[in-house]
């Protein structure tokens, strides 16, 4: 509550943080977004452009652990390169 009252936001997506600071997200082209990509983010990257997935099927597709996968996925979704579904799934944004 003290956090409210001073001003705090409620932040539930990456969309939220863009609104709060006024930020505009541009689309780009898969071509362009994957070049900037490294090794791992094009493997997850090139899963999700087939299907959205979730965490555990992105982890077992590519050999390795859930946390590792979370954190590619987590800066992916900041950068806005992937989002999640609202079946919990992730997908290319």
């Amino acid at each position: 509550n003290l956090l409210i009252k001073q001003g705090a936001k409620m932040v539930t997506t990456v969309e939220d943080i863009y609104s709060e600071f006024d930020m505009k997200i541009t689309p780009r082209k898969s071509e362009d977004i994957r070049e900037k990509l490294s090794e791992t983010e094009r493997l997850i990257f090139d899963i999700l452009q087939k299907n959205p997935s979730t965490v555990d099927e992105m982890a077992i597709g590519l050999g390795m652990a859930v946390s590792q996968v979370l954190n590619i996925i987590s800066v992916m979704e900041i950068n806005g390169v992937i989002e999640k579904n609202q079946e919990k799934k992730y997908q290319v944004k």
